[in-house]
């Protein structure tokens, strides 16, 4: 009877040792599958420092790749249909070389908008501007007398010089440049040159900017030497041109007229 229950005992606790092995053995196992879900769910500060390397190495081609024009192909008088954008290039300031930008479109034989920035040259996407660019609207009444309103002043710009030449104008706050490419059709006068003498036959010919012309014709001099005879016409429409005329005298920096213009 006792070699029985000795039996027995000897029997429970084998029983209790193996149910303790496989306990720990599951125990383990269910560690390292959590182990190696963790590995999967979250990635390595390796694996984390190759994709952000990676991306830098895109943007970087993509950069080289884009073409970006040097800081003196935006100077000038750009066109575009009934707007234009005037470049000038400003002096060299210690945060960099800057520009004005004045861009006006004729919306109207008696209506004008005009955007005007301060823009720098970023060396990435050409010309850009901080958000202080203001936008103003000039309409003329029936007596010629001009009334103003500004429509913003916290706008924003950004221009691009094409491979081929062109100009982007991008205009952040209403997408006003949106689909429009300008191409460059003469200098603008840098402030280097105000003040300078102007030769007398270099304002003889015909001058246009969309859908306005002047004419500068060379007169027999008034009594009041007046020796050119200036015609501004502006075509508002196909059934309806406006003009202007005006004779003027040359004042040693350009062409003026007394008060008797006609419209």
């Amino acid at each position: 009877m006792k070699k029985l229950i000795s039996m027995l005992l000897l029997l429970v606790m084998i029983c209790a040792v193996a149910g303790c092995a496989k306990k720990q053995d599951a125990s383990s196992d269910s560690k390292e599958e959590s182990k190696a879900e963790e590995s999967k769910e979250e990635p390595s500060e390796e694996s984390e420092a190759s994709e952000e390397s990676s991306e830098d190495e895109s943007a970087e081609e993509e950069s080289e790749e884009r073409y970006l024009a040097p800081p003196e192909a935006f100077a000038g008088l750009w066109e575009c249909d009934r707007a234009s954008i005037e470049i000038t290039q400003l002096p060299p300031a210690d945060d960099g070389q800057k520009f004005h930008v004045l861009v006006n479109w004729g919306s109207g034989a008696n209506e004008m908008v005009v955007w005007e920035y301060e823009c720098y040259y970023d060396g990435v996407a050409g010309l850009a501007s901080v958000e202080t660019g203001t936008k103003t609207i000039l309409t003329w009444d029936e007596n010629d007398e001009m009334q103003s309103e500004v429509v913003f002043e916290d706008g924003a710009t950004s221009l691009y010089v094409n491979e081929d030449g062109t100009l982007t104008w991008n205009e952040y706050k209403e997408d006003a440049g949106e689909g429009m490419v300008f191409t460059l059709v003469g200098p603008v006068e840098t402030p280097e040159d105000e003040g300078a003498e102007q030769n007398e036959d270099a304002f003889l010919g015909v001058w246009q900017c969309g859908r306005a012309t002047i004419t500068i014709t060379s007169i027999h001099p008034t009594e009041q030497n007046e020796n050119y005879r200036v015609l501004v016409s502006w075509s508002s429409s196909a059934a309806e041109t406006t003009t202007w005329e005006y004779l003027c005298y040359y004042d040693g920096m350009g062409l003026a007229s007394f008060e008797k213009g006609v419209k």
